[in-house]
């Protein structure tokens, strides 16, 4: 990871729920990141489909990992997105906050790569 780089991701808590188990721990990790590809995935696709309640149902699933790996940026972002109509009055505010997402979750994923 490179030095200037800042660390989207604290992995506290789910140290404590892995208590020791580093098969457990990794497999959690492995998991964050094959939902964050997909969530990235329904992301990109959404200007062509316009299917908001995909989005939102996919980053209401993915929130509990994203908690669990306190990625703060994240969870804030989800929510912002959960509260919007969509579609509707929140359609022009819901671009930048899932791109801003979208960054985010593959910085995440690129940093959880490599440890």
């Amino acid at each position: 990871m490179e030095a200037n780089r800042e660390k989207l991701f604290d992995l506290t808590e789910l140290r404590t729920i892995a208590a020791g188990d580093d098969r457990f721990f990794q497999e959690m990790i492995r998991l964050f990141i094959e939902q964050g590809e997909y969530a990235l995935q329904v992301i990109r696709e959404l200007p062509g489909s316009q299917d908001f309640a995909k989005v939102k149902f996919t980053l209401h699933k993915m929130k509990p990992s994203i908690m669990v790996l306190g990625v703060k940026q994240a969870t804030e972002i989800i929510v912002q997105v959960e509260n919007l109509t969509l579609p509707g009055d929140g359609e022009e505010k819901c671009a930048p906050l899932l791109a801003n997402l979208e960054r985010i979750l593959k910085d995440v994923t690129d940093q959880l790569n490599i440890l």
